[in-house]
């Protein structure tokens, strides 16, 4: 039995019955052990639909999340299975190249306001399965807040993820991933037809 959950309450296509059926996933996610749910996608990436949300006024600590990330730099390489655009991320110290250019404040500002949703299929204790869709915000979910000056791993992975996202295919410049930024759909805006 396969049960896919993937609406919003608000939805024409929705019935009524949605926002329960949508608490009970949730309920049961909660109660039974989260060693059953896992990803579909596996370690493979992941690319969903790709949102970001209004730039809106920033706090202190999301302020200095975007100043550090700002501060990588970017290569545009060779396309692989991984790296789809050729887009690499890390410190250019580490590098020691020249021919890298760093992030920038747009970019930074962009990475931490995006989404990309991911499907998650959970198996039950009866042996069936609930597939959903969920965005996740790859930087702030993956970002470790104990670091103050610099970003982690992990995160960078997070980055370049989004950077080589189909969204920005063709993009051999910071400015033409800037550009690319302002054509994602709204976060807000997701369940509204194109």
């Amino acid at each position: 039995m396969v049960r896919i959950a993937g609406f919003h309450p608000a939805d024409p296509g929705s019935s009524p019955g949605v926002g329960i059926f949508l608490f009970i996933i949730f309920k049961f996610d909660i109660l039974f052990d989260l060693k059953y749910k896992r990803s579909i996608m596996g370690n493979e990436e992941c690319f969903g639909k790709l949102y970001c949300l209004e730039n809106v006024s920033q706090g202190e600590w999301i302020s200095n999340i975007i100043e550090r990330i700002s501060s990588l730099h970017c290569i545009f390489g060779i396309q692989s299975p991984r790296k789809h655009n050729g887009i690499k991320i890390g410190y250019k110290v580490k590098w020691g190249l020249e021919d890298s250019e760093p992030l920038g404040e747009v970019i930074a500002s962009f990475l931490v306001r995006s989404y990309i949703t991911k499907r998650y299929r959970m198996v039950v204790p009866d042996g069936g399965e609930l597939i959903y869709v969920i965005p996740i915000n790859l930087v702030l979910s993956t970002i470790e807040r104990e670091y103050t000056a610099l970003i982690n791993k992990q995160c960078i992975q997070s980055i370049i993820s989004i950077l080589n996202h189909p969204h920005f295919t063709g993009c051999t410049s910071i400015e033409e991933i800037e550009e690319g930024t302002r054509s994602v759909k709204d976060f807000n805006n997701r369940f509204t037809k194109d």
